[in-house]
């Protein structure tokens, strides 16, 4: 009895051991994971901090779209033949002064029938010269007639009444702002320089009036979009930093319309990144509207939500980027680019092939296009990533929006990725680094009333401060602005190259 008593201690002892063994085990592994997770996480920091800013990844072997490109030699490097490093047919179209140069001995060999022409060696010199200032003096009349106790005056029809601004000077002054990224204490400094005293507050002051006179544009540049034929929007946004506000950083939305319609670029801001922000300019748009995975974007009434692939794609090329070419074979990440590039592949053939927008529709709805698609959720759902690892991060940024991510199945005007928005939102990043920040929030709606004026000039090839100089002109000296006017005045309708 005491050998069985001892027996069933012994095994109890050994159950409690085991037990305690199982749990240090899974502490250990809980252990181990969490140490994989930190490494990817720092490999990941490391890659965005101080890695090629670039989706594409040289570990990756990719398959050329032609074996040409397999088996055509690499360049030596330098100038081809033919290439140029300026446009001769401008500066021909431009000479405004030539000059012939002929040899010391010409007086000597001028008369000499030996002496033949044989040829001219042409170059061009570019003389350049500071922005010039005119000055126009206007003086009005008055007169009164004493009997009848009236006067006589020329009434100005003047953008800016009692100002020495011109909607030239205006336009210009704005752009250096905005297109070319020099701060209006900057632009004060070079006109000092040039003998004209503005003030900062002075430029400040031209651009509320000359946003002020635009405003009514942007609102129908808003409308146009929110009714475009195509009823597709792409969206984006960025931060901006506003001095006098009680937010520490305030964002700005940038809306477009698709690849299918004339450009119409909106930039709004917002004290938030609020889903509301998105709702309220959104107001009464039915139709497809193409972003990243952000929830802001999502369960807006009238709205269908398609998701960037280019954006899915971007997180697995970031996790790639961690790996050893060894480790790369086996990849899931691998699998899945590869995929969707199979996808951007197709549709680059389909617009080398100009098909429109319903041929684009029925060619993604053949079966080999659908397999592809199918093949990437398949993927997703039969595969157990680690929890927590940037891989189940990348899978869950598809799998909970696979309805926007199918979505571009229903309707060809639908592109592939939100690029357009994306680079629309780059130029106002890039102005950013130079102005910093607003200092109040009218501030920062008048620049960006401003801003989607000149970025949607450009985007429909305009010159951007001739074409918002005309409206100036226009709008600022109308007493009942109509739409039949501003209908008139969007790009498409106008001929400023």
């Amino acid at each position: 009895q005491q050998l069985i008593e001892f027996y069933i201690k012994k095994c109890e002892e050994l159950d409690r051991v085991q037990a305690k063994f199982r749990e240090l085990q899974e502490e250990h592994n809980e252990t181990l994971k969490e140490n994989e997770r930190l490494k990817e996480k720092i490999a990941l920091s490391l890659q965005r901090m101080f890695g090629k800013r670039t989706e594409s990844n040289k570990k990756i072997k990719e398959e050329p779209l032609n074996e040409a490109e397999k088996i055509a030699k690499k360049s030596k490097g330098g100038r081809t033949k033919d290439s140029k490093n300026f446009d001769v047919e401008f500066l021909e179209k431009n000479v405004t002064e030539t000059t012939v140069l002929e040899p010391e001995e010409y007086n000597e060999i001028k008369n000499n029938s030996n002496i033949i022409h044989i040829g001219d060696d042409v170059s061009y010199k570019v003389k350049y010269k500071p922005a010039s200032i005119e000055v126009h003096k206007y003086i009005t009349k008055k007169y009164f007639d004493k009997e009848n106790k009236r006067f006589y005056q020329a009434v100005k029809n003047d953008p800016f009444p009692h100002s020495i601004c011109s909607a030239s000077l205006a336009a210009n002054v704005i752009a250096n702002k905005f297109l070319y990224g020099l701060p209006y204490y900057r632009q004060s400094e070079v006109m000092m320089n040039d003998g004209l005293h503005l003030s900062r507050q002075d430029l400040c002051n031209f651009q509320l009036r000359t946003t002020e006179i635009l405003k009514p544009f942007y609102v129908y540049l808003k409308k146009q979009l929110l009714n475009n034929s195509a009823h597709v929007i792409n969206a984006d946004e960025t931060t901006l930093r506003v001095i006098e506000t009680d937010k520490s950083k305030c964002y700005v939305w940038v809306y477009c319309t698709s690849f299918y319609n004339n450009p119409i670029y909106i930039y709004e801001y917002c004290k938030t990144r609020s889903r509301d922000n998105v709702t309220n300019f959104l107001n009464g748009y039915e139709g497809y509207l193409l972003t990243d995975g952000y929830n802001g974007y999502k369960n807006i009434a009238g709205i269908t939500n398609a998701y960037c692939r280019a954006h899915a794609r971007r997180k697995f090329v970031e996790i790639l980027k961690t790996l050893t070419a060894e480790q790369q074979k086996e990849s899931v990440s691998l699998k899945i680019v590869k995929l969707i590039d199979k996808l951007f592949v197709k549709e680059a053939q389909f617009k080398k092939n100009l098909y429109g927008p319903q041929k684009i529709l029925e060619m993604r709805n053949e079966p080999e296009y659908i397999e592809v698609i199918d093949s990437i959720f398949k993927i997703l759902k039969d595969t157990d990533p680690a929890k927590g690892s940037a891989l189940e991060n990348a899978f869950k940024y598809i799998l909970d929006g696979e309805d926007g991510f199918r979505s571009f199945l229903s309707d060809g005007h639908i592109e592939l990725s939100n690029n357009i928005s994306e680079r629309a939102i780059k130029p106002f990043v890039i102005a950013r680094k130079n102005f910093l920040f607003s200092n109040t929030e009218n501030g920062a709606e008048s620049s960006l009333i401003y801003f989607s004026i000149q970025q949607t000039a450009r985007a429909n090839n305009l010159d951007p401060i001739k074409y918002i100089e005309k409206l100036i002109n226009i709008l600022g000296t109308k007493n009942t602005i109509t739409d039949e006017l501003l209908e008139s005045l969007l790009p498409r309708n106008i001929k400023i190259k």
